[in-house]
C-alpha cells in the first residue's frame, strides 16, 4: 500500500500554484522534454510558453 505524497495531505481542499525552476542551459533535451510533459504551463524570462 502506497502512503499519499507529502503536497497531496498538505494541499488537499486547498488552490494552490507550485512554481518549479527549471535551468534550461544546464538540462539534456530529454530531461526538457519530460518536463514540457509532465508541467500544464511554462513560463520562461519573456513570460508563458506554448
Amino acid at each position: 500500500m502506497m502512503s499519499p505524497s507529502w503536497d497531496a495531505v498538505l494541499l488537499s481542499g486547498r488552490s494552490a500554484s507550485i512554481l518549479c525552476p527549471y535551468d534550461l542551459d544546464g538540462l539534456d533535451a530529454q530531461a526538457i522534454a519530460d518536463a514540457q510533459a509532465t508541467h500544464p504551463v511554462l513560463i520562461d524570462r519573456t513570460g508563458p510558453r506554448e
